[in-house]
């Protein structure tokens, strides 16, 4: 019974806390990444919030695709990526940004 309540307790935290954290931060990455490239093409800025969107939106058409494939990752690997992604996609667009 324990080892229920516990299960249960820590996918509460998870859908309530840690995927608004993680799209947040996915919203970070992509509204510094379109304010570095795209903005000065002339688009306007724009939010963290509305980045967050885009953000789910991309990732909504590649986990469908993703579920159309054969191999499939486990929940830990997704989380981690959607941890480490957005820093180091944001500092590769930094270096770029640098140098161009």
């Amino acid at each position: 019974m324990k080892d229920f309540v516990f299960k249960v307790l820590v996918l509460a935290a998870t859908i309530f806390v840690a995927i608004p954290l993680m799209v947040l931060w996915q919203g970070w990455a992509a509204s510094t990444l379109w304010l570095w490239f795209a903005v000065p093409l002339g688009m306007p800025e724009i939010s963290i919030v509305t980045a967050a969107g885009l953000a789910l939106f991309l990732s909504a058409l590649k986990l469908n695709k993703a579920n159309k494939s054969c191999g499939s990752s486990s929940q830990v690997d997704s989380i981690a990526a959607s941890i480490i992604i957005p820093p180091v996609v944001v500092l590769v667009g930094w270096i770029l940004k640098t140098f161009a």
